[in-house]
């Protein structure tokens, strides 16, 4: 997984993760330094893992100046499903119920783009957190995004009209 991270300040959340992983004990998220997310805190996003009949549900509870840009509102508030974007909302829930399952990280990359637009590299670290025990409270999401051609329009992000390549 470390291999595919090309974002920086993923690499460093996801190696203070690590540092705080013991013998298969998820790290709670007041064991983690402000100190040490100063410089990446407007690319986090946090969520609380709820179980409902249907599943699991993630309510955003924080969200960096990054996310309201993406999204050109807050999202505090919301469940995940009702505001993550259409192009990669199946395939960012499929990840976000995994993270619980198997109570480990995950790192993917969606490309997506708006018609005859720049490619768009959408790549999501995900980690997970604890209050006490074995059990995953709450999901952390470090997103990055990126294009190889001439830059893009953050508020695009959110466009009904993005759609998936890859």
């Amino acid at each position: 997984m470390i291999g595919d991270i090309r974002c920086v300040q993923q690499l460093g959340f996801l190696k203070l993760w690590q540092l705080r992983y013991e013998a298969g004990q998820i790290p709670q998220l007041k064991s983690f330094p402000l100190d040490d997310l100063s410089r990446s805190i407007d690319k986090i996003m946090f969520c609380t893992v709820e179980q409902g009949e249907a599943g699991f549900r993630f309510r955003i509870v924080h969200e960096g100046p990054q996310f309201v840009r993406m999204h050109q509102a807050s999202c505090v508030g919301r469940y995940l499903d009702e505001a993550i974007v259409p192009a990669v909302r199946e395939k960012g829930l499929k990840c976000y119920e995994d993270v619980v399952a198997t109570r480990r990280p995950s790192f993917s990359r969606s490309i997506v783009q708006k018609k005859e637009g720049p490619e768009i590299y959408y790549e999501r670290l995900l980690l997970p957190f604890s209050r006490k025990g074995p059990f995953v409270y709450g999901i952390a999401c470090m997103v990055s995004l990126f294009t190889e051609a001439n830059g893009f329009n953050f508020g695009e992000i959110s466009s009904p009209e993005l759609v998936a390549v890859g």
